[in-house]
């Protein structure tokens, strides 16, 4: 007589797939939960820096000054005092250099630009480093955070401050100064809680309302031609669907990349009372369709 308790193949099969079903599930969960704690470190750092930029104004009575890098390095002999911690200086999710990028000399870019999830390395010679010969996450060339490039007192390379010229187009500041925030005191402009500051970024930049979204996930400013589209620098998606920015009032928070647009990247900043939001991302077949809409 056949025991009840004998198992048929039919039972194996199906204890079987509820394993592979739970092991997958878990996986994923476990998946999700390594990406947010990977979140908070970022946010944390970014918090942190957020403190470098506040000690940094209030020593300077809150005045950028023209020689800001629009990466955040060790290599930045103004800032690098105020925070000491190399750590600080990359998202988790962006901690190592591409591999066996190679970026020309003549084409501009100093360094290897990063990514998504790629850090960027600012070293004098790059295209000469072979990757294998330098073990990340090195120090003194690696970040994975960029800067508004708004934020500093050097006029000459803000997109829109003049009557004239290709941005000339762009809105003005009521007081008729130039875009930057260097023109002001960074600790005393209203509405700090908007003006991003470092944010998650394959390098520093100047976007202006015009910019268009990538045209894929991944592509970047430096893309020919050069000097346009800016924001996708920032535009990245490294936190599911968003980057994490520190503003200046010295606050760090999670931003869509829709968001972006709206965010008070400059003084005078006209997107979308001014000029309106891009409408390419409205396509069904734009990468950035389904994102959340602000």
């Amino acid at each position: 007589m056949k025991s009840r308790a004998d198992f048929t193949k039919k039972d194996v099969l199906i204890v079987l797939g509820c394993a592979v079903f739970l092991l997958a599930n878990l996986g994923a969960v476990g998946s999700t939960g390594r990406r947010r704690a990977k979140e908070a470190v970022c946010l944390s750092n970014l918090h942190e820096l957020g403190i470098a930029y506040k000690m940094f104004l209030t020593d300077r009575d809150g005045r950028f000054q023209d020689s800001l890098a629009s990466w955040v390095s060790t290599d930045d002999h103004l800032l690098w005092p105020y925070f000491q911690n190399e750590k600080l200086l990359l998202c988790p999710e962006a901690a190592r250099p591409r591999q066996g990028l190679s970026i020309p000399p003549q084409s501009g870019v100093q360094g290897v630009p990063g990514g998504k999830f790629n850090a960027s390395a600012r070293w004098y010679d790059s295209w000469d480093i072979t990757w294998e010969k330098v073990s990340p996450p090195g120090k003194w060339y690696l970040n994975s955070y960029g800067q508004n490039d708004y934020c500093t007192q050097n006029t000459s390379n803000v997109r829109g401050p003049c009557a004239t010229g290709e941005y000339a187009y762009l809105p003005t500041p009521e007081d008729g100064g130039p875009r930057c925030w260097g023109y002001v005191n960074a600790l005393a402009i209203k509405n700090a809680s908007y003006v991003p500051l470092v944010l998650d970024a394959a390098g520093g930049g100047t976007p202006t309302e015009v910019d268009q979204p990538p045209q894929y996930d991944g592509q970047l400013y430096y893309a020919m031609p050069m000097n346009i589209n800016e924001i996708r620098n920032f535009c990245l998606n490294r936190h599911n669907g968003a980057v994490n920015s520190v503003f200046l009032d010295f606050s760090a928070r999670k931003v869509g990349l829709k968001q972006l647009w709206l965010l008070q990247w400059c003084r005078g900043w006209g997107c979308p009372t001014v000029i309106p939001l891009p409408t390419s991302w409205n396509n069904p077949n734009h990468w950035m369709y389904g994102f959340k809409n602000y």
